[in-house]
């Protein structure tokens, strides 16, 4: 009987991390479903050369009705696979209440149902004011069996007692653990071994067609590492999270941003298309900022879809 895990956290706070340490921990046969809210995936490279079963389900919350369908048709054909564990991660901004619901409609067919072990939340230990604006995030804290305070080496004590107080108030049942690179240790024991069965919630999700953020594909070529660099440095902040691998003039890059935290490395193995998803708040418009600031640092072309 397979089991399914739920990741959710949200945008960077560490989910594929904390799915890599999985993956590299258990032995037996996984099934990945991973949803990404902006219009391109681009952790799949990883994940297929490890022989993972593979789903990924782009431009939108799983969630959401926009979705919804497709998720209940990847949970049937991965348990059509028969791996050992199916995990679900899903977008940094879906409300998972909904969990309950997709489970049942694929699986009402099922003479043996999968067990469902619950949902892990994965937070940014140094961004309280996260909890605060997002909803979505404070949905996905009320839901976990165990959440994790990653990256709790970027800040210091007073923020991490203020965001435990902040979790536990809104989940008082849930196990907090600080983490650096998600790292857990007994990670098997955390995960299969409960105190008592996690419910999936038979709530109904807040993400919605009408309330969705937005999502920016941005496609270039060419530029030079340290214009790309400048423009990512500047702009970042003003948006929820960047994420791309992109042709520069001095060979590939991969780009992971989330406020003004900055990734940008080179890369060996790359994907076919040069490009980066953004994804802002649906009140703020970026589009001329975002073409603003690229052309200060850049004089190559984008495309914007």
């Amino acid at each position: 009987m397979p089991r399914i895990l739920l990741i959710t956290g949200f945008l960077g706070a560490g989910k594929t991390t904390l799915i890599k340490n999985i993956i590299t921990a258990f032995e037996g046969k996984i099934g990945l479903i991973v949803n990404e809210f902006g219009k391109a995936g681009f952790d799949g490279k990883w994940l297929y050369s490890k022989g993972i079963e593979l789903i990924e389900l782009v431009n939108g919350s799983i969630f959401c009705s926009c979705l919804e369908p497709k998720f209940i048709d990847a949970i049937k054909t991965m348990l059509a696979k028969k791996p050992d564990l199916i995990i679900v991660e899903s977008s940094g901004l879906s409300d998972p209440n909904n969990m309950g619901f997709v489970l049942s409609k694929a699986t009402e067919s099922k003479e043996l149902l999968p067990e469902f072990l619950g949902a892990i939340t994965v937070i940014d230990a140094s961004r309280v004011e996260l909890i605060e604006n997002f909803p979505v995030l404070q949905k996905q804290i009320e839901v976990a069996k165990l959440i994790l305070l990653n990256k709790s080496d970027l800040t210091n004590h007073e923020t991490l007692e203020k965001m435990s107080g902040i979790v536990h108030k809104l989940n008082p049942k849930t196990r907090i653990l600080k983490t650096r690179f998600c790292v857990v240790p007994d990670l098997g024991k955390k995960i299969f071994n409960t105190p008592e069965k996690p419910c999936a919630t038979p709530g109904v999700s807040t993400n919605t067609p009408q309330s969705r953020e937005k999502s920016v594909l941005l496609k270039t070529s060419g530029a030079s590492p340290e214009g790309i660099l400048s423009f990512l440095k500047e702009f970042s902040p003003e948006v929820l999270r960047i994420k791309g691998e992109i042709e520069t003039s001095r060979g590939w890059y991969r780009i992971d941003c989330t406020g003004s935290q900055v990734n940008f490395e080179k890369l060996e193995n790359h994907s076919p298309d040069s490009c980066m998803v953004i994804i802002s708040s649906r009140e703020k418009p970026i589009i001329k900022e975002l073409k603003r600031i690229w052309s200060r640092y850049n004089d190559r072309k984008i495309s914007l879809k």
